[in-house]
């Protein structure tokens, strides 16, 4: 863009046939190469900048999308702890039922084992008593 700009103006000079303003239209010729030269400048400061903010953000997005892994991961292996916890709870009290279901059972039978005798012992007192 510069050089066509550079050429056209060229051109243009070339066309007037003016030596006189060959001067005054060399050093416009000048300042707009210049202004296009900077510009060209601005724009390719403007792309590296942009790149550089590409960049910036994709680095955050990769570090958010690790954090957030990192996250569900630890809450995965929260939840998987809590549940392994509350099974083992459960067969606990599990284990703990069943002692006192077979404690209660142990003890009826031995109430009854006991209650037999003594009343075995009664009916052989009350047959001694008649005489059998």
């Amino acid at each position: 863009m510069k050089k066509l700009l550079v050429s056209l103006l060229a051109l243009s000079v070339v066309g007037l046939g003016s030596v006189a303003n060959a001067g005054t239209i060399g050093d416009a010729l000048q300042n707009a190469a210049n202004n296009v030269n900077k510009h060209e400048q601005a724009v390719t400061q403007a792309q590296k900048d942009a790149q550089a903010r590409q960049a910036a953000n994709r680095k955050a997005l990769e570090k958010k999308q690790q954090e957030l892994k990192k996250k569900h991961e630890q809450a995965k292996k929260d939840a998987e702890k809590a549940q392994k916890e509350r099974q083992q709870a459960l067969e606990k009290k599990k284990q703990e039922l069943k002692k006192k279901h077979e404690q209660a059972q142990k003890d009826a039978r031995a109430r009854q084992a006991a209650n037999q005798k003594a009343l075995q012992k009664k009916k052989d007192a009350w047959n001694t008593l008649i005489g059998k």
